[in-house]
Formats: structure tokens, sequence, C-alpha cells
């Protein structure tokens, strides 16, 4: 029998890190669990010599990049340390993160430059809002030392990518080219980006069940839910096969074959 060695995590250097909850389940319900996550991620990182570069708090997942030389002790120490206190606050022993969690490591400027900016443009990203200034909980507000309520509850870097974007401007550009880059959502003549809320999509899904179990569906019945989302919201792929708990490729796949079935409308 052949037998193969676990990839090791690289535990040193510039680091994308992501994670979300258990099943894809909400993660923070308030705001006091959020700032208890920021000041339990701020702790870990002075305990474990880490540096926080840039961070964003979703609904039911979180980005971080960080530099660090013990990444799975940080993330370890960090992680129990806040489901403990948010077990306790809620009652609850149940498993709150899917694990293990997800790392990209990041050797270059041009790849960690890039990193930081997907992180910034997220919540645009999900619909929450159009500009990252609008979304509070990220560290876009660290930049250029702008003001932030939560500089009192964590401490982030943003030396690196200050010093390459200049200014708030050009920040704000970055954010935007890279958004467009993302040929799922597109700019409207308004400037607004033409994308759907995960909330909302979500209640489109609750009523296109009409009471019945996301998880009880047969596979024609799936198909056509991720048809119809396609169609009727025209939301992104990642979005649908989020919120669906459905494969992103499968979902590309089925979305386009009924694109490509559907008649061609005369003119």
């Amino acid at each position: 029998m052949i037998t193969f060695e676990k990839k090791k995590r690289v535990q040193e250097g510039n680091f994308h890190v992501y994670f979300r909850g258990n099943n894809r389940t909400i993660v923070f319900y308030d705001d006091i669990e959020r700032v208890e996550f920021l000041k339990k991620l701020y702790f870990a990182s002075i305990r474990y010599e880490t540096f926080i570069w840039a961070f964003v708090l979703m609904t039911n997942h979180v980005h971080i990049q960080l530099v660090t030389k013990r990444l799975t002790d940080f993330m370890k120490g960090f992680l129990q340390s806040y489901v403990r206190w948010y077990n306790i606050k809620n009652q609850t022993n149940d498993k709150l993160f899917k694990t293990p969690f997800n790392s990209t490591s990041k050797k270059s400027e041009k790849w960690i430059i890039d990193s930081l900016l997907y992180i910034l443009q997220n919540p645009i990203r999900a619909g929450i809002c159009q500009h990252p200034s609008e979304y509070k909980w990220s560290s876009y507000h660290f930049h250029f030392n702008r003001f932030s309520s939560l500089r009192k509850y964590i401490i982030v870097d943003t030396s690196f990518l200050d010093k390459k974007i200049i200014n708030i401007t050009n920040l704000n550009i970055a954010i935007r080219e890279r958004m467009l880059a993302i040929p799922e959502i597109k700019e409207n003549q308004s400037g607004t980006w033409e994308n759907i809320p995960d909330h909302k999509l979500a209640e489109n899904i609750k009523i296109y069940l009409q009471g019945k179990s996301i998880y009880m569906l047969t596979i024609d019945e799936v198909e056509s839910l991720l048809r119809f989302l396609k169609k009727e919201t025209n939301a992104s792929y990642r979005q649908i096969a989020s919120l669906t708990h459905q494969n992103y490729n499968y979902v590309i796949k089925i979305c386009k074959e009924k694109q490509r079935n559907e008649p061609v409308k005369s003119t």
C-alpha cells in the first residue's frame, strides 16, 4: 500500500488566512461578538509575535492578512480563546468554525498587494455596501491614519500598502480596479455595483423553497433553484454556491447549461 505524508503547513511568512462558520452558518450575530473577536485577535498577535496587516469580518466568514513565524500556534490559540468566550456568551458548545483554517502564503509584493485589496473589497463583492468606507468591520479605515473606532481594540500595520498606494484616493482606485477584474460584477453608469446582497438572495431562496428544507431537495430541484437564482437575481456564482451549499464549479456548469439550451429569441 502506498501512503502519502500529509503536507505540512508553512509556518513562517506573509499569509492570507481565511475561515468560515461550520456548515457555512453565521458567525457574528452582534457587534459585541465582533469586538471581542478583534480583541482576541490582537491579544494573540502580541503573544505569538504576529502582525495583522488587514482583516474583514463578514457574516459567516473572516479574512485576515498577517505576518508570523508561528502560524498554526497563533491561529489555534486565537480561535480557541474566541470560541470558549463565544460558547459561554451564547450558552452553546457547538463547533463554531470549519476546521482546519485555510492559509495561502504570499511571497511576492504583487501577490501581497492583490491579497490586501481582495480583503478590503469583500463587503462590496458581497453586496453589503457600494464603497469600502461604508463598512465598519474591516481594516480599510486604518489606512493613512483615518479615524476608526476599532483602533481601541486592535492594531493593524498598514505601512506596507500605504507606502505602495501613497494616499486614500489611490487606494480607492486600486480597490475599484480589482473589482472590475471580477467578471460576475459590473459597475453601472451611476458608479454603483450591480450585485445583490447576500441577505436579499437568502430571502429569494426562502420564498422559492416555500418552507421546504434546502437539504431535502432532489438533484433536479437543486438545479432548478440554481437556474432560478441566476436568472431572477443575477447573483454571482460565488453567492449562489455559498448560500445553496453547492460546489462553485457545479453552479457555473448548471447555470451555463441552461443559458446554452434556451431558445434564441427573434428580434
